[in-house]
């Protein structure tokens, strides 16, 4: 059986002696760019699935259900953590939340940078204009992994006080979620205190509109329990 293997080394093999190096590193940056591109194709689907919570829907190959969409990620991406899978639909989220021209540009900039830089970048895309975003990627090209992370950060830190994502405490109680599901519920939240609060609104603040709301509606309902 001929396999992609056997099929490379017969091309290959066509290129012998001081050609071959040339050769095997045009193959390499064409399989490079073909993986590159099969990952922003995987996050995008991997995205719609989380959305979609198509896990609780397929089965395993053998015929038995998921029991969680860790397990469903962890057969389907091949990867050994959910971690792995949460960078790949956030990678899909931030592509399908743009606007249908600005998708095909901007993922094939995350699919030339690789999953490492377009992991860390995410943080500093989300939002930005497309200015802001081609001098992002501008800088991801030029700087190292940590480097780049280092800029997100101070990025991040820098933000006018009052937006949650620029909050210690806020990325404190993100990064105790124990799931990607309760991550989401949890920005949903926050995202709605700065809309009823205003844009001013501390972490702290929409946290306490939030306690003394449930304290208002729970205090009853636990009352009528006890009387029950």
């Amino acid at each position: 059986m001929t396999t992609a293997l056997t099929r490379v080394e017969t091309v290959l093999n066509q290129f012998p002696g001081e050609a071959r190096p040339q050769a095997v590193t045009l193959a390499l940056r064409q399989l490079g760019g073909r993986i590159a591109a099969d990952l922003i194709l995987a996050s995008i689907l991997a995205f719609e699935a989380h959305a979609r919570s198509y896990w609780s829907i397929v089965r395993r190959p053998e015929g038995q259900p998921y029991e969680t969409e860790e397990d469903f990620f962890n057969d389907v991406l091949h990867v050994q953590s959910f971690r792995s899978a949460a960078k790949r639909i956030a990678i899909g989220r931030l592509i399908q939340a743009l606007t249908e021209g600005e998708r095909e540009p901007v993922a094939q900039a995350l699919a030339d940078l690789g999953i490492a830089k377009a992991t860390v970048l995410l943080p500093a895309l989300e939002g930005a204009d497309s200015v802001e975003r081609e001098r992002w990627f501008g800088e991801a090209r030029r700087l190292p992994v940590a480097e780049l992370q280092a800029a997100v950060s101070t990025h991040l830190e820098a933000k006018p006080r009052g937006r949650p994502d620029a909050d210690r405490l806020y990325r404190v109680i993100l990064g105790a979620m124990p799931s990607l599901e309760d991550r989401e519920l949890c920005e949903a939240v926050f995202r709605l205190g700065k809309r009823l609060l205003g844009p001013e609104a501390t972490t702290v603040g929409i946290l306490r509109a939030c306690f003394q709301e449930s304290l208002a509606d729970w205090e009853p309902r636990a009352k009528e329990g006890r009387e029950t």
